[in-house]
């Protein structure tokens, strides 16, 4: 067996001649697979394929895996955090006590309690239907939208443009697809309240960030918190990391619970 850290694809080519990688996040493209005449399997810890080129995977014979729900609690409990840090801006209100400016910034701060609201969540698999288990304690109204139709207990179905429109808080719980890469762009964006906040645990791919960029330097909506980024690795340039009305924390989800 042999150890890597995955944080650049370059660890895989040291090691050609394995014949089984145990993947996390790290692409594993085409010119890798091909440079791995030995590889038998690909073992994908997490949800989806979105980092494994499956054609070129296919051509080789690889067979791919995943590990649906093994991360699900672990994401279910990050999306609730997000929606009560951005809901009521709680970093901020850390940052402003840290910089001594607490009489000059806390009194201009505020926010939107999650209780008794309207939340959209988009994508109900295991992590959607977490989420809205963990939801019934705050007694909101779920509006849900995914492939097939589901009984929602706290809830009911919708489709995505009601929900763009009614949320006071709007969830991204699925996997970045054709049908859905880019799908909160400038257009849905303009269909959202003012006060709506945005939380993202699905796929940094589904959310246009020029478009949400605009829409929060303009207070176009509320605030967003973001877990996932479009674009990997982490830039500490982006643009998105400016704005006071975003929580980005983009961090791995691990729990001892989930390693053991």
């Amino acid at each position: 067996m042999i150890e890597s850290n995955q944080s650049t694809p370059t660890h895989f080519i040291e090691n050609m001649d394995v014949d089984a990688v145990l993947l996390m996040a790290v692409p594993f493209d085409a010119k890798i697979i091909s440079k791995m005449s030995n590889l038998k399997i690909i073992a994908r810890h997490g949800v989806g394929y979105d980092n494994v080129d499956l054609v070129a995977a296919t051509q080789h014979g690889i067979i791919v895996t995943n590990t649906p729900g093994a991360n699900a609690t672990a994401v279910t409990e990050t999306a609730l955090m997000f929606l009560l840090m951005s809901g009521r801006q709680f970093y901020l209100k850390h940052e402003t006590i840290n910089a001594d400016r607490q009489r000059e910034v806390l009194p201009t701060l505020f926010g939107y309690e999650l209780s008794n609201k309207t939340v959209g969540l988009i994508g109900y698999g295991n992590i959607g239907q977490k989420i809205a288990q963990l939801l019934n304690g705050f007694n909101v109204k779920l509006l849900v939208y995914a492939k097939h139709s589901h009984v929602v207990e706290n809830g009911r179905m919708a489709e995505l443009e009601e929900i763009y429109q009614q949320a006071d808080f709007l969830i991204l719980a699925l996997p970045a697809t054709s049908e859905t890469i880019h799908m909160i762009n400038h257009d849905t964006l303009a269909m959202m309240k003012k006060s709506v906040i945005l939380v993202n645990v699905g796929r940094g791919q589904l959310i246009d960030e020029k478009a949400l960029y605009v829409a929060l330097k303009n207070d176009h909506i509320f605030a967003a918190g973001l877990d996932v980024i479009e674009n990997d690795p982490v830039n500490a340039q982006n643009p998105l990391y400016k704005l006071p009305n975003v929580f980005l924390t983009h961090t791995p989800r691990p729990t001892l619970r989930k390693q053991r």
